[in-house]
């Protein structure tokens, strides 16, 4: 009877126990023994209270939970293995965080799907997963910040100090105001001559219009000349050819010409370096102009006759009598 009690105790114990298995299985964050998985190595900085059998929640559906975590020392970097319900697809690029429950709930993996582009994650695949927001990071971030604003505050206040004290004195005030009326007084003007001058166009318009079309018609003209010169070249290029030889040719002649003169070669050559020569073409032009200064005179008739030998008295300068040709006493 007592061996009989006993066994009944004891397999109510093992049900009990199975059961109690059973529904700790159903209502744990995780997955079971019995559950296929794709194990996924997650890659974060910091996993910021994150702990092992933290669930993975996408849309807000359990798909999985963190079978394990590993810190690289040498590197800092965390890898977080998580179990992923093979049910469950996860693209490529789908982006996965360590989120909060409430704000001082528990820590989670937060997936938030991608446009299902790329193909799903394997088995094995490493993922980077974001750093969680913390709050105590931020607020001294946020002292660090406040720390900086004050120091640069402090550096504004003193330009502007220095500003006020500097360029802001009463003198320079009152150049500054002084400018300011001279650039008035300078607008003022430069629009009374921009007025003038436009009255000065509406005034002239037919002129200057007639001006311009001078312009375009001397233009015009200037262009059909210059047709005109360029037929004219065109026509006469072998003309204008073989005037520019001649030229040429009587250039080589002249350049010739000179340097036998100078080496003495040819009358005009005898007649720089022979004195004698020179003398005597010397004589030849005087002799030239004596004839014709005689046949302007007398013509053929005072070339024949010999020129009168001037007397003595008459190379003598004569006295000047008086008027009644004696001396009065």
């Amino acid at each position: 009877m007592k061996a009989k009690k006993e066994w009944k105790v004891g397999l109510f114990l093992a049900v009990s126990l199975v059961v109690a298995a059973a529904l700790v299985i159903n209502f744990s964050k995780g997955t079971n023994p019995f559950t296929e998985t794709t194990l996924l190595h997650l890659k974060t900085k910091n996993v910021d209270g994150l702990k092992r059998n933290s669930v993975v929640l996408m849309a807000g559906v359990p798909v999985g939970s963190i079978s394990a975590i590993h810190l690289d020392t040498d590197t800092g970097i965390v890898t977080l293995d998580a179990k992923i319900k093979a049910q469950y697809q996860i693209s490529a690029d789908a982006k996965f965080f360590i989120e909060t429950a409430g704000f001082l709930g528990d820590k989670y993996i937060g997936v938030i799907p991608g446009d299902n582009k790329l193909p799903a994650l394997k088995n094995g695949d490493e993922v980077i997963c974001q750093e969680s927001f913390d709050l105590v990071r931020a607020a001294r971030s946020a002292t660090d910040l406040m720390d900086e604003l004050k120091t640069v505050a402090s550096q504004i206040t003193n330009i502007v100090n220095r500003i006020d004290s500097k360029l802001l004195d009463e003198q320079t005030l009152t150049n500054l105001a002084a400018g300011l009326s001279n650039l008035r007084e300078i607008s003022s003007e430069a629009s009374a001559t921009i007025a003038g001058v436009n009255q000065l166009i509406l005034t002239n318009t037919p002129p200057i219009n007639a001006a311009i079309e001078n312009v375009v018609t001397f233009s015009e003209q200037l262009k059909d000349a210059g047709g005109d010169m360029q037929n004219l070249v065109a026509t006469n290029s072998v003309v204008i050819d073989e005037s520019l030889a001649n030229i040429k040719a009587t250039t080589e002649s002249l350049r010739n010409l000179a340097a036998a003169a100078e080496r003495g070669e040819g009358l005009a050559g005898k007649l720089f370096s022979d004195q004698e020569l020179a003398q005597n073409f010397s004589v030849l032009s005087s002799n030239l102009v004596d004839v014709s200064t005689k046949l302007n005179k007398g013509g053929l008739w005072g070339i024949l006759w010999k020129d009168k030998p001037k007397k003595p008295d008459d190379e003598k300068p004569k006295n000047l009598r008086s008027p009644a040709g004696h001396n009065r006493r």
